[in-house]
């Protein structure tokens, strides 16, 4: 199953980028506002470079069964990022070119939707965790909370979704582009501690 391969040969980028935003002081409730606010400004400009193009390119057919436009972040993290008062032009610049994109195939770009959904899979648990910390008392979390009470049914359709449309000669596309995006988000997140003040 492409959904099992992606979780094992993801794995090792997976793990350093939860390390990179910061999930341990999450799930201990230590995180800080300032780590909050970088963590939020690594989403947002990632899905500012990264969201557009990506649902724009997809097929109509899985774009409909997937309910596309429904799974996209941007407003959410928009309206994070304004409670938080992060303001996106203080971010780095980063060069589109530095970046690898989903080729315009189905495998490759469920495999880049896949970090991106994967990426909200723990969310829930994650708001749990957060509004429980005092200092972010009165914040809404509408990134993590995105999908609210369906989010583990639209996560099992999603997996629903690759199993149909990524064939077994396909497979190895669908992994190259989850691996590319994970990698897209690792530099995003190191641009962002490098060399913005949060």
């Amino acid at each position: 199953m492409i959904t099992q391969r992606l979780r094992s040969e993801t794995a090792d980028r997976h793990q350093a980028l939860e390390s990179a935003m910061f999930v341990h002081e999450i799930m201990s409730r230590s995180l800080s506002f300032d780590q909050y606010r970088q963590i939020l400004a690594v989403n947002l400009l990632a899905h500012e470079l990264i969201e557009p193009g990506l649902f724009a390119g997809f097929d109509p057919e899985i774009a409909a069964e997937l309910g596309l436009d429904s799974r996209k972040k941007l407003p959410a993290l928009r309206q994070d990022a304004a409670e938080a008062k992060l303001d996106p032009a203080r971010f780095p610049r980063i060069d589109p070119g530095e970046m690898v994109f989903p080729q315009k195939s189905a495998a490759s770009q469920l495999g880049a939707l896949y970090v991106l959904e994967g990426a909200t899979l723990g969310g829930n648990m994650i708001r749990r965790q957060l509004v429980q910390i005092p200092h972010f008392e009165g914040l809404s979390f509408a990134y993590y909370g995105i999908y609210g009470d369906a989010l583990a049914a639209r996560w099992k359709h999603f997996q629903s979704v690759l199993e149909i449309y990524v064939s077994p000669g396909k497979a190895q596309n669908c992994l190259d582009a989850a691996n590319s995006m994970f990698d897209n988000l690792l530099l995003i997140s190191q641009r962002v501690s490098g060399s913005f003040a949060v």
